[in-house]
This record gives C-alpha cells, sequence and structure tokens, in this order.
C-alpha cells in the first residue's frame, strides 16, 4: 500500500507539474500572438502609408507633367521664324517619360497592397493556428486536472485502505498474542 501510495503521489506531482508547463506554454502562445498581431498591425500601418505617399506623389508627377507637356515651346534666339540648328524633342517624348515613372509607382503600389493582401491571409492562417492550439492546450489543463482530483481521491483511498489495514494487521498481531499467550 505504501508502494502504490507513494507511486500515486509521485504522479499526482508530475501531472501537477505538467499543469504548470501548460499554463505557462499558454501564456507564451499568447505572448507570442500578441507580438506577431503587433507587427503585422504595423507592418499593414507602413504599407498603408507607403501607398498614400506614392498615390500623392504620381498623381503630382502625372499632374505635372500633363501640364509643362504643354508650356514647351521653343524659343528663338534671332526671329521666331528662322528655326535653330538643332532639333528640339517633340512633347510627346517626356510624356513617355512621366508615363515609365508613373508605371512604375503604378507597380509600386500594386506590390504594395499585394503585400497588404498576403499580410492579411497569413494573419487569419496564424490566428487560427493559435486558436487551434490555445483550445488543444486548455483541454489539456482540464484532463490533466481532473487526474490530479482523481489521484487525490486514489491517494485519499488507498490511504483509507493502509489505515484499515493497519488496523487489521495491529488486531491480528493481538490475536496472534492471545493466541501465543
Amino acid at each position: 500500500m505504501e508502494k502504490l501510495i507513494a507511486a500515486k503521489t509521485t504522479e499526482r506531482e508530475e501531472t501537477i507539474d505538467k499543469i504548470e508547463q501548460t499554463l505557462e506554454e499558454i501564456k507564451d502562445m499568447e505572448d507570442t500572438r500578441k507580438e506577431e498581431n503587433d507587427d503585422f498591425k504595423e507592418a499593414k500601418k507602413d504599407d498603408e502609408d507607403a501607398i498614400e505617399l506614392i498615390t500623392d506623389a504620381r498623381d503630382a508627377l502625372a499632374k505635372f507633367y500633363k501640364e509643362n507637356a504643354l508650356l514647351q515651346a521653343p524659343e528663338f534666339q534671332t526671329s521666331p521664324d528662322q528655326a535653330p540648328e538643332f532639333k528640339l524633342s517633340s512633347t510627346g517624348k517626356s510624356k513617355n517619360q512621366a508615363k515609365g515613372i508613373v508605371g512604375l509607382m503604378d507597380i509600386l503600389i500594386e506590390d504594395l497592397e499585394t503585400e497588404i493582401k498576403n499580410g492579411k491571409k497569413g494573419e487569419e492562417e496564424a490566428q487560427l493556428e493559435f486558436e487551434k492550439n490555445l483550445k488543444a492546450a486548455k483541454t489539456l489543463v482540464k484532463e490533466l486536472k481532473k487526474k490530479k482530483t482523481n489521484l487525490k481521491e486514489q491517494i485519499a483511498e488507498h490511504e483509507e485502505d493502509k489505515t484499515s489495514e493497519g488496523e487489521d494487521k495491529d488486531a491480528n498481531n493481538e490475536d496472534l498474542t492471545d493466541e501465543n499467550d
């Protein structure tokens, strides 16, 4: 009975340790998840701010090229009827340059929007995984607490059995002594 009680007591202590470890793991999971979520929110805000800045810059650049492309008239030093000896680039040429820069800005905006979209998807997956793991950990804690209670009850029953056996042993020893006398 003493060996059985010792084994159950050891098992109960191990169960208590497992409960504490699991609760610590739950706390770590929650802290990690909060940090990951904060990082996601910060990255998302940074990307949204970048999109806003690039959009403003793109719009201003497009407006500038649109307004200034029509204003470029050649200046003549001698007379307006005499053309210079070199060719001026057409207004369409700088317009194409503007299209390239504006197009590049559009690509940057699209990349940032894709990054936000992928970040949201990754955040949702991470949250679902966290919830699944948290549920499993809480279920484990619940089962371990139930096991701890059962072991406590078993130890108490074994203690009662031990006491009963001890009383029976004492009674038997008295009977043996009486018999021998």
